[in-house]
């Protein structure tokens, strides 16, 4: 629905991802993995006291501030924003810092997985936070 979305977050245990748009629009905001994951949380003691989960009070209270100083990082760690439309399809690359908002009633499809260039990386996460799991891969 409209204002849900996902706050910032990387996908789990290294995976890629891809999200196929159907129906609505959706704004995405992706940081690369070298970005420090303390520089897309609001500080302790933030003027907005807001839940972590909520994809929207991370956009509407905390992206419209950091975007302004994200002009002034090195270009390596600039985030690319964009809206996402029905018909596109955003691949998410392993590690990326991603949020999204979806700005309207949406219909999507979405799925993580590992690939060649980077089932090594999902085993050792998978073997580290899931061992029985990564005894079997």
């Amino acid at each position: 629905s409209a204002r849900s979305g996902s706050p910032i977050h990387k996908d789990p245990l290294g995976t890629s991802a891809w999200n196929a748009l159907l129906t609505g629009s959706k704004l995405w905001v992706l940081f690369p993995p070298t970005v420090p994951p303390v520089q897309l949380r609001p500080p302790k003691g933030f003027e907005h006291n807001f839940p972590q989960d909520s994809a929207s009070c991370w956009f509407l209270l905390w992206w419209r501030s950091l975007q302004e100083r994200t002009k002034l990082w090195p270009a390596t760690q600039r985030p690319i924003e964009f809206i996402q439309r029905p018909g596109d399809v955003v691949f998410v690359p392993s590690r990326w810092w991603h949020a999204v908002l979806n700005l309207e009633d949406t219909i999507a499809v979405t799925h993580n997985f590992c690939s060649r260039w980077n089932a090594a990386d999902v085993w050792r996460c998978s073997a580290a936070t899931h061992p029985i799991l990564g005894r079997h891969l």
